[in-house]
């Protein structure tokens, strides 16, 4: 059995990359990273707060925790089924 983590794009970046290391030390297979535009609210109405971008911090994360595999959570490819 393969396990992943999703971590929050609300959280700050040294946060994000802190447990993605976590992760891949763990034996982590893949991390989720949403591409949401805007962060979550209790009763869904919007809010303006801080939100990292899903692709910069994927293509960081390629550089910085190569082992697990790093996935989109909303905006993969049509028709592809496998991890990136």
């Amino acid at each position: 059995m393969d396990f992943a983590m999703w971590t929050s794009p609300s959280r700050p970046w040294q946060e994000t990359l802190e447990r993605a290391r976590w992760a891949e030390r763990a034996g982590f297979a893949a991390i989720w990273f949403a591409d949401h535009l805007m962060p979550n609210t209790a009763d869904d109405s919007p809010d303006s707060g801080p939100m990292q971008e899903c692709w910069s911090v994927l293509s960081a994360l390629g550089a910085l925790v190569p082992r697990v595999r790093l996935v989109s959570m909303v905006s993969p490819r049509p028709g592809i089924t496998r991890w990136c």
